[in-house]
């Protein structure tokens, strides 16, 4: 649940889903709240994956549960569908994603396979020998290529029902500006594109 919070401490967030200037002050307070809770949550960092699952989706619950009194259901069905459109692919692996759009079990399966060979494929890029001797604009590059390489082996397993399914659960692109503070710098996590066009 945290991108939802975050995307709606975004402008182009606010503005796109008609934040009332009193929706703005609960959001900003139960934001602050919940970054107050990620901290203490940190401490929990030696409990079990199985523990840790659990707690994160008890979290996931609770911002949905506080979100849901904050937001009309409209502008709250729109928020998740933007936060859909930032994970891009990778809400595949989220089991509701999955039910919505029918996903069998060699098909999750075969997700899963992808995720993780895209994974070892990065690791291994920056790793070692390896890291040190790749420019940034190298890497950068690399790092883009590897995205849309797996984004299209991961699309290429939906039928054409479930890309129906994935397209109707995503709604609309959202056309805004998205920017997220990294070290202190504003940046976007798209290199200032609009997340449409990503």
């Amino acid at each position: 649940g945290s991108e939802q919070v975050s995307l709606l401490g975004q402008i182009s967030v606010r503005e796109h889903l008609e934040i009332t200037p009193g929706q703005i002050e609960s959001i900003d307070t139960f934001a602050e709240r919940r970054r107050g809770a990620f901290r203490d949550f940190r401490s929990y960092r030696n409990k079990s994956r199985e523990e840790m699952r659990t707690m994160f989706e008890q979290r996931v619950r609770e911002t949905q549960q506080e979100l849901s009194k904050l937001l009309e259901p409209e502008q709250l069905r729109r928020l998740n569908q933007i936060s859909l459109q930032l994970r891009g692919t990778l809400a595949f692996s989220s089991p509701d994603v999955a039910a919505k759009i029918g996903l069998t079990d060699s098909q999750i399966a075969a997700i899963k396979k992808i995720h993780k060979d895209a994974y070892h494929a990065l690791k291994n890029r920056y790793r070692g020998p390896n890291q040190d001797r790749q420019s940034r604009e190298q890497s950068r590059e690399f790092f883009k290529q590897s995205l849309r390489s797996t984004n299209d082996k991961l699309l290429s397993i939906l039928s054409a029902d479930q890309m129906v399914a994935w397209r109707n659960l995503a709604g609309e692109p959202f056309n805004g500006e998205l920017r997220f503070d990294e070290h202190g710098r504003s940046r976007s996590c798209f290199g200032y594109r609009k997340t449409g066009d990503s």
